[in-house]
């Protein structure tokens, strides 16, 4: 045999092998044709109604499963952020509650290092890069150092003194007489920053939209991004104080929701009655002159000027108020000098006299 006969003959061979291939499965498919069930319309249009329904179910459970997962996973996340920020408001409020029963006859600051008092009316910035406080006060420096980068630093203003305090942010807050404050020493690494208060204080907060910025102060909460208000209250005080100056607040307490204050509007909150209420301040910017050194006393009644002078300058003023119910003053007070200047001035400008009289003073018509 021919090699051309050989591949002649092998190429017949496989032909026929694949024809049988194909004869064979043509009949295995007429076969199973041939046997398999014949369904009704109805029977097959229920048969996909069927296979639809167990699709959906199918879809509908990888669905849920996805969201559950998508829920645990969120509480992964944000549990961790919670119970830190909520311990973090914990230590502040706690620190404060300390700092607050300590007896202090000048302005002190307190780190991790102890304590250190500094002059009245002294300026103190939180210097995150070099470790440290630097405290200014008529044009002279003083570092203070801050011991633990990530700890609490807190600021107590006693009787006739004053504070100002610069935050690692850039926000500022001004500490009246018997305040006592309590901050992050770097506000920035926290995602919501918080500071503790008690007493009064003037605060302009830096704006970050990324980072809120909370006040607690008594039984408030004052939820701001970048503003200026005041803020009054502490232990002694029937009622707690929030004032608007600029921008926008939010202020919560803890027996009630949260209400939104407009510039120039008191958030006022009772410790008695556990009840709010917003009062409209004819002019709110000169319940800040206090930062600077100023009273305002225009439309105010003698009663009440003399009033917010005994508690400038901790003294006690007697006075009949048939009196000083019917004078009313005007322009501001000067309260950087001494109460002596201060009662003189008042003389001029009202008709009393001031007398000194022991431990108090006394105030005569004339």
């Amino acid at each position: 045999m021919s090699m051309t006969q050989w591949f002649s003959h092998l190429i017949n061979k496989r032909s026929s092998i694949v024809m049988d291939k194909n004869h064979t499965l043509y009949h295995l498919m007429s076969g199973l044709t041939t046997s398999e069930p014949r369904l009704t319309d109805d029977e097959r249009t229920h048969m996909w109604a069927a296979i639809t329904r167990q699709a959906h179910r199918d879809t509908h459970r990888r669905q849920l499963l996805w969201a559950v997962a998508a829920v645990v996973l969120v509480l992964l996340i944000l549990t961790p952020f919670y119970f830190f920020h909520h311990r973090r408001g914990a230590d502040l409020e706690q620190m404060l509650a300390e700092v607050s029963t300590r007896p202090v006859h000048t302005a002190t600051v307190f780190t991790a290092k102890g304590s250190v008092e500094v002059p009245s009316k002294s300026v103190v910035s939180l210097d995150v890069a070099e470790g440290k406080l630097s405290v200014s006060h008529n044009g002279s420096v003083m570092a203070v150092d801050a011991g633990d980068a990530d700890g609490l630093v807190a600021f107590a203003v006693p009787a006739h003194a004053r504070m100002e305090v610069v935050l690692a942010d850039g926000s500022h807050i001004t500490l009246r007489e018997h305040s006592t404050l309590v901050v992050p020493f770097d506000i920035r690494k926290a995602d919501i920053r918080q500071v503790a208060l008690q007493g009064e204080a003037y605060l302009a907060v830096h704006h970050e939209e990324q980072h809120p910025f909370v006040a607690m102060a008594g039984d408030l909460r004052v939820s701001v991004l970048g503003t200026r208000f005041l803020v009054a209250a502490d232990k002694g005080r029937a009622q707690e104080t929030v004032t608007l100056l600029e921008g926008a607040v939010a202020v919560k307490n803890d027996r009630g929701g949260t209400t939104m204050l407009s510039p120039g509007q008191t958030f006022v909150y009772d410790k008695a009655t556990a009840r709010n209420t917003i009062r409209q301040e004819r002019d709110a910017q000169s319940l800040a002159l206090w930062k600077d050194d100023l009273l305002s006393i225009d439309g105010a009644s003698l009663t009440s000027v003399l009033q917010k002078i005994e508690k400038t300058y901790c003294i006690r003023i007697r006075y009949n108020r048939q009196l000083t119910d019917t004078i009313y003053l005007g322009g501001r007070l000067d309260t950087s000098v001494g109460i002596g200047q201060v009662l003189q001035r008042l003389e001029t400008i009202a008709p009393i006299r001031v007398v000194h009289s022991g431990d108090h003073y006394e105030v005569q018509g004339r």
